[in-house]
């Protein structure tokens, strides 16, 4: 839901290769003075068709935020921003991508009068949208992002495959070195599981993803419209931000979960991608005990002093950004 006293607009947006689609997105500017620390996007999981799914929290993000000074904006897609076309024919969620990162851009450089610099929070499927934005659409812009759980689109090809790949290793050395001190190496499968198998089914316009009998033809889709292998005429994916500070939280382990082959592949997908980054200014954490596949907000972070700590992964994420999203003193 949106936040209560947002003002909120309709907008439609057009990308090459797509259908139009609309969106509704919710502003919500602190009280000035004191002077706006900047301005902070949250893109929610799956679909994206509300504000703030079960598991990303958005709505509870947002409203901490504001308080704490930054304006907000929440988003919802009349439709899956991931899906190109109604039809189902010429798919690509690289292509579709061109959508949150177009809106991003105008929320972030021609819409908003709060100052500061502009950040953003996604999860998921809403971390997707981020680093599709940043590796293949130029949001440079960005002073600081936290993707949660994930992005689950990094590497589509492997999390289709059948037979499964193998466990994925996730802050290895030496992207060890970029994870915070308390996370340890853990596996997870790439394979997408049930619900996000026919997520990928839709969004794609293919229907064997992870399932005995998917072809090299459907994989060799599937790599193009992935972040970090994906192909686009006349472009190039880019993995350095060396203005742009970037922290991944992904769950390592689970406390309770409904969900089948809990934890799902999010930690996998993320990693493919922050292995890809070429910079150094990024951090990864394996959130512990998380509640549900991708429960990293309700979890526990690695790095407290006392576990489990009086605080979730939630207030230490919060934290991150408000250390992050501002301008040098």
């Amino acid at each position: 839901m949106f936040l209560q006293g947002m003002m909120c607009w309709n907008a439609t947006v057009n990308c090459p290769n797509t259908d139009s689609i609309n969106a509704v997105f919710g502003y919500k500017v602190p009280p000035q003075p004191p002077k706006v620390k900047g301005t902070i996007v949250l893109f929610s999981g799956g679909p994206g068709t509300a504000p703030s799914e079960y598991a990303d929290n958005n709505s509870n993000y947002a409203a901490d935020y504001y308080a704490k000074g930054y304006a907000v904006v929440l988003l919802e897609w009349a439709s899956p921003w991931e899906k190109a076309y109604a039809s189902n024919t010429n798919e690509s969620t690289l292509t579709a991508a061109c959508r949150p990162a177009t809106l991003m851009n105008y929320i972030s450089n021609t819409f908003l009068v709060a100052d500061g610099p502009s950040c953003a929070q996604g999860s998921s499927a809403g971390s997707a949208a981020i680093a599709y934005a940043m590796s293949w659409y130029g949001a440079s812009y960005l002073k600081n992002v936290e993707l949660l759980s994930g992005p689950v689109l990094s590497q589509i090809d492997q999390g289709c495959a059948y037979p499964p790949k193998g466990d994925v290793t996730i802050c290895p050395s030496p992207q060890s070195d970029h994870c915070t001190t308390g996370t340890a190496p853990w596996g997870n499968s790439p394979m997408y599981v049930h619900d996000d198998q026919l997520y990928i089914n839709s969004w794609s316009g293919l229907q064997s993803c992870a399932v005995p009998g998917v072809t090299q033809a459907e994989i060799t889709q599937w790599a193009n419209m992935s972040i970090v292998d994906g192909v686009a005429s006349g472009a190039a994916a880019v993995f350095n931000f060396p203005n742009t500070t970037k922290h991944g939280w992904l769950c390592a382990s689970n406390v309770s979960c409904s969900y089948p082959n809990c934890p799902n592949n999010s930690a996998a997908e993320g990693s493919y991608w922050y292995t890809a980054l070429q910079d150094t200014q990024f951090s990864v954490t394996g959130t512990l005990q998380c509640p549900g596949a991708e429960g990293v907000t309700e979890g526990f972070d690695p790095d407290s002093a006392k576990y489990p700590p009086p605080e979730t992964e939630g207030t230490v994420i919060e934290g991150d950004m408000e250390q992050n999203c501002q301008l040098p003193q």
